[in-house]
């Protein structure tokens, strides 16, 4: 859910926008991407609409990529790498 690049944002200057755009999607992974439906993958987009279904997960990622450049993160440290 977090990255040590993301703002962490206060009472005052917390937005619902600035919370979904405030997680981070990562890269695990094929086996990963199968089991969790990629999740992982695009996780910033389910936090934008929760409701959007996984089949359709990547193409939102993609929009959501394309609309708030400057809003989406993503990281494709390795998983175990990540871990530490």
């Amino acid at each position: 859910h977090t990255h040590h690049d993301l703002v962490h944002y206060g009472e005052r200057d917390f937005t619902f926008v600035k919370g979904a755009f405030g997680t981070v999607d990562r890269n695990w992974g094929w086996l990963l991407d199968a089991l969790h439906h990629k999740i992982t993958t695009t996780h910033v987009a389910h936090h934008v609409c929760e409701r959007i279904p996984h089949y359709n997960a990547e193409r939102a990622t993609a929009a959501l990529q394309e609309a708030f450049p400057d809003l989406y993160f993503r990281d494709d440290t390795p998983f175990l790498e990540a871990l530490l």
